[in-house]
């Protein structure tokens, strides 16, 4: 009878351990899971702040496009009257 109830103390003490250490294993997920969850936030963030700057970079870029277009149709246009009146006189 002794012999059995040490082999029971035994095997429970062994199940204890096996579930402190589950236990201490999911702990151990979870804080992996929460910081990498923290870094996902931090570089979607990074990335958003990214794409608004690539965004204002593309509206400069077609406004600069814009304005060289309007100053070659400007002098494209001053040049008409320049080369009618030339041609003319030639």
């Amino acid at each position: 009878m002794k012999d059995e109830t040490l082999g029971h103390v035994e095997r429970f003490s062994m199940v204890k351990q096996k579930h402190e250490a589950l236990v201490a294993s999911q702990e151990l997920h979870k804080t992996q899971l929460e910081e990498l969850g923290k870094l996902i936030t931090q570089k979607m963030e990074l990335l958003e702040e990214r794409m608004t700057s690539m965004s204002s970079f593309v509206l400069v870029l077609q406004n600069e496009k814009g304005n060289i277009v309007r100053d070659e149709l400007e002098s494209t246009a001053v040049d008409i009257p320049e080369k009618v009146e030339q041609a003319l006189t030639d």
